[in-house]
């Protein structure tokens, strides 16, 4: 059965308003409880154009988040599309934050250097004469 946003509207206003008459609630109370005003309540019961905000937040209120949970189910991959794959998939991995660059960053244009660099750059300077290239660890150069 088609039904129109308009439709869908009023179904769902009617739904809520059925149990928050259930519950024995006003509109008012509700209103208060999800920190709505009034008026979006009336305007979410008569079908008459609401938020997804205040429709979250009423059905909270009224302890129906499992709504929210059927009008999005959890994605799922048949096990044909799998086959069709040839392997599962995997998770994208996380790329590094763009940093920003130029003098309003901070930025003077010059090439930092690592610790690694500078520590190896300092040792060569105060090592012996002709004993600059010899491997680390007091071995012998093949």
């Amino acid at each position: 059965m088609y039904r129109t946003v308009q439709d869908w509207e009023l179904f769902l206003g009617s739904q809520i308003k059925e149990l928050r008459l259930r519950l024995n609630v006003s509109q008012g109370e509700l209103a208060l409880r999800a920190g709505i005003g009034v008026a979006s309540v009336s305007r979410l019961e008569g079908g008459k154009g609401s938020s997804l905000a205040t429709l979250v937040k009423v059905l909270q209120v009224l302890r129906q988040e499992d709504w929210l949970e059927q009008l999005a189910p959890a994605a799922s991959v048949s096990p044909v599309q799998v086959h069709a794959l040839g392997k599962p998939r995997q998770r994208a991995r996380a790329r590094a934050p763009i940093r920003p660059t130029g003098p309003a960053h901070g930025h003077t244009g010059a090439v930092p250097v690592s610790r690694a660099a500078t520590t190896e750059a300092s040792s060569k300077e105060s090592a012996p004469p002709g004993t600059e290239d010899a491997p680390a660890g007091g071995g012998h150069a093949l």
